[in-house]
């Protein structure tokens, strides 16, 4: 069934925090090592992607861009909303 674009935004958000956690996983690394890097503990990181929330200021973004070492295609997509995990 095609997602409504009612809930647009709630859907970007949802696989934009999907997509990090998967990049996550696949680069063997735990919540706590990304929080760590942007400046964040553990839980705190863990409630901004709660819920498929992905509430993080640019520098935070970007860290974790740097962290995840996302690649030029991945960080287009992920801006642009594009992603799918």
């Amino acid at each position: 069934m095609p997602r409504v674009s009612l809930y647009q935004d709630k859907y970007i958000e949802a696989d934009a925090a999907n997509f990090i956690n998967g990049k996550t996983r696949e680069r063997q690394l735990y919540d706590k090592d990304v929080a760590k890097e942007i400046g964040l503990k553990g839980p705190a990181y863990s409630l901004r992607k709660k819920d498929g929330k992905f509430d993080f200021s640019f520098l935070e973004l970007v860290k974790m861009i740097r962290k995840l070492e996302l690649t030029d295609e991945e960080i287009v997509k992920l801006m642009r909303g594009k992603v799918r995990a």
